[in-house]
């Protein structure tokens, strides 16, 4: 295929493949990593209570 169907093409597949690879990597980032998110976001010193709390209370 050539011409601009060709390029739209191209571009498509080139843009699945990003979206993907940038899927992998926030997974890894925010599931696979070890720790609390909750708890590394709030710091050291937080306490259990605040660090459970919901950020709109």
């Amino acid at each position: 295929m050539s011409g601009f169907g060709g390029f739209v093409l191209r571009r498509a597949i080139g843009t699945v493949i990003t979206l993907l690879a940038i899927s992998v990597i926030i997974y890894v980032v925010f599931y696979a990593t070890p720790g609390n998110v909750a708890q590394i976001t709030c710091g050291p010193r937080c306490s259990r209570s605040k660090c459970t709390r919901s950020p709109s209370s």
